[in-house]
């Protein structure tokens, strides 16, 4: 037999031909992560740079808004000092002269690279002098000459054309550096986009040569880079998701401070009395509703929302909604037209469904200029009802069409735009609509050409779980243009009532509604003195706060719940909280209390909530109204125009 020799050369020829190519495909897999790392780390330089001088951008916006602030705060307190001669009001005057130089320092000093807006801080600089000068020539005035030489060089208008200046120059200067700031978030954006390019291609190379565990190295890498983009993401719309709701909520407090500083002083008159608390009450309103919208929101993001669901007469929510809007409509000038066709019922929540028309009817008031006109029509189309809200107003522009009801989004999202407000409304409306099997649409033709939202809801037949409509629907008063009435003051005669709660203010405003109301009222601070005030009073009503440092209102009613019934055991409790989530209530009406209300708390909700649960509980037959009843507790769940939650005492 032949010994064949070439086989064993061959075998060990391969081999080093494996070794040297695997060698290679190791090398050249080496070289291509390396030079995609570097290209990486370059790039991601970049985007850092560019992040860092969109933060600059944005340090330089927040220094000219505290330039602005402080002159809205000297121009306040003159202004103060002008209405009503006290100098007291010249403490915001002073705070703000003293607080400009700072500032105006701090905003040369983070564009002492930037020649244009150098120049434009010269502008500002010499605008700010001008106000200052007659700010102070006007407070001089007064106090040589005397208010009226000093309310004469007001009413000149030298102010308000200084305090203009003022604002354009302010306006000039925030526009370019909120022009460069997004020219930096684009190139970081291109910069990242460049990076994910580079770090795929050699993620791929690599792939290929070093096969399955190069793959997973290079999934590693994309998933990683696209959770920073996410995390990022994430960052950039929550900083301006926070500046937003900030904004919002500041503005409405800022007339309540401001307004409550002026009522303080005594020579305020009648006239200026009622605008001042006619302002703080719509400014609190505003509040409320974006703290609803914000709840509202987060419950249909976690899946908490609920609706209940009954049948009832769709002209009853339509027109109800529409009275709650016509005061608003009304201040404007504006024509409201309707075509409502009746007879239409639907299976539905009445709250939510009001819900939807009023969130479309605030919409079209909110963006139709005076004297123009509103129309509400609702037809039958086969087996659905459909309810068109048109109007006049400013329109939408085409591009902005599709994000229309996306959260959080609005047209003009600038610190300049007219329109205030979270841009939740029409989003919640498209999940209402679609939460009652119905869709929604909008459609205008442009700018300055009006807007159309189409609303089609089935109209199913009853369904197992509903209530039927054995009573009319109350209209909502959901615009806060009303004013907050209080209960009748023999509606809680008889009754004695315990309140708790470590705020005092609200301690004290709680008590002076329930003794304006008939009740004979105690009051603590805290939970030990609410224990001997208990033993001591015995009363018929417990009204208890439930975030209260060392005890909590919980701990408070398991301490009484342990009592004997001889001893106030199963006296009646409301909960007072400003913690609205399902597992909240739940907790709250599982530990024993008979109600809870959710802050703030509007007078005549905490009478009825206590006549409820005192009638419940056999202790109490009355209303908020003072007349005498005695129907039974009904249990309710917290809805968009009602916090109170009432629940049977077992």
């Amino acid at each position: 037999m032949m010994f064949d020799r070439r086989r064993p050369f061959s075998r060990h020829r391969r081999s080093n031909a494996s070794r040297i190519f695997f060698i290679g495909a190791a090398t050249l897999a080496f070289l291509v992560v390396a030079v995609s790392g570097f290209m990486e780390y370059r790039g991601t330089r970049v985007v850092i740079g560019e992040f860092a001088t969109a933060r600059q951008d944005s340090n330089t916006i927040v220094a000219l808004n505290d330039v602005l602030a402080d002159v809205l705060s000297a121009e306040t307190g003159q202004r103060g000092l002008m209405m009503t001669g006290d100098r007291k009001y010249l403490g915001p005057y002073r705070r703000g002269v003293e607080h400009i130089d700072a500032d105006l320092t701090r905003v040369d000093q983070l564009t002492s690279q930037e020649p244009d807006q150098q120049a434009r801080l010269r502008v500002l600089r010499s605008a700010i002098s001008s106000k200052l000068a007659e700010l102070d020539q006007t407070i001089r005035t007064h106090d040589a000459i005397g208010q009226s030489a000093a309310m004469a060089i007001v009413a000149s208008g030298r102010g308000r054309d200084d305090m203009g200046n003022v604002r354009r120059a302010i306006d000039a200067m925030r526009t370019v550096e909120e022009r460069e700031r997004e020219v930096s978030r684009v190139n970081a954006d291109n910069s990242s986009a460049r990076v994910l390019k580079g770090v795929a291609i050699g993620t791929c190379l690599a792939a290929v040569l070093l096969l399955l565990t190069f793959v997973q190295f290079g999934i590693a890498s994309r998933a990683s880079q696209r959770a920073r983009e996410e995390s990022e993401s994430a960052n950039r719309m929550k900083d301006q998701f926070i500046a937003t709701v900030s904004h919002e909520l500041r503005t409405p407090l800022t007339a309540i401070l401001g307004w409550a500083a002026i009522l303080r002083d005594d020579q305020v008159d009648p006239q200026t009395l009622d605008e001042g608390l006619a302002t703080i009450q719509l400014s609190a309103s505003v509040q409320k509703k974006l703290i609803e919208d914000l709840l509202d929101v987060s419950r249909i993001q976690t899946g908490k929302l609920r609706l209940s669901m009954r049948t009832l007469d769709l002209t009853d929510v339509i027109r109800g909604a529409i009275e709650s809007m016509r005061p608003a409509a009304d201040a404007k000038s504006l024509r409201i037209t309707t075509a409502i066709e009746a007879g239409i019922r639907i299976s539905g929540d009445p709250d939510r469904l009001r819900q939807i028309v009023w969130n479309l009817m605030t919409n079209a008031v909110k963006f139709t200029p005076k004297s123009g006109e509103i129309a509400i029509n609702v037809t039958r189309a086969d087996s659905h009802v459909v309810i068109e809200v048109r109007d006049t107003g400013d329109g939408i522009d085409l591009t902005f069409l599709p994000h229309v009801f996306q959260p959080f989004r609005q047209s003009d999202s600038s610190r300049a735009r007219v329109h205030k407000g979270l841009g939740l409304g029409l989003s919640i409306v498209k999940y209402l609509v679609e939460a009652h099997g119905g869709s929604v649409s909008v459609w205008s033709a442009g700018n300055g050409m009006g807007t159309t939202f189409r609303v089609s809801l089935p109209i199913m037949p009853i369904v197992h779980g509903e209530m039927s409509d054995e009573t009319a629907l109350p209209i909502a008063n959901e615009t806060g243009s009303f004013p907050i009435t209080l209960p009748s003051p023999h509606a809680l005669r008889g009754l004695k009532i315990m309140v708790v709660d470590d705020h005092e203010p609200t301690r004290e405003i709680l008590s002076f509604v329930l003794q304006r109301s008939g009740g004979e009222v105690v009051s603590a601070s805290g939970a030990a003195a609410a224990m001997t005030l208990f033993r001591a009073h015995r009363p018929d009503v417990i009204v208890s706060d439930i975030g209260m440092p060392d005890e909590d209102g919980l701990t408070l009613l398991e301490r009484i719940r342990k009592l004997p019934s001889s001893a106030g055991g199963e006296t009646p409790a409301i909960a007072l909280t400003a913690y609205v989530r399902r597992e909240d209530s739940e907790r709250l009406l599982g530990g024993g209390f008979q109600a809870y209300l959710t802050k703030p708390v509007e007078p005549v909700e905490l009478v009825h909530a206590i006549c409820e649960i005192a009638a419940g509980c056999g202790a109490h037959h009355c209303a908020p109204d003072g007349t005498q009843t005695d129907r039974d507790v009904v249990a309710r769940t917290d809805t968009q125009t009602s916090d109170i939650t009432l629940q049977v005492a077992p």
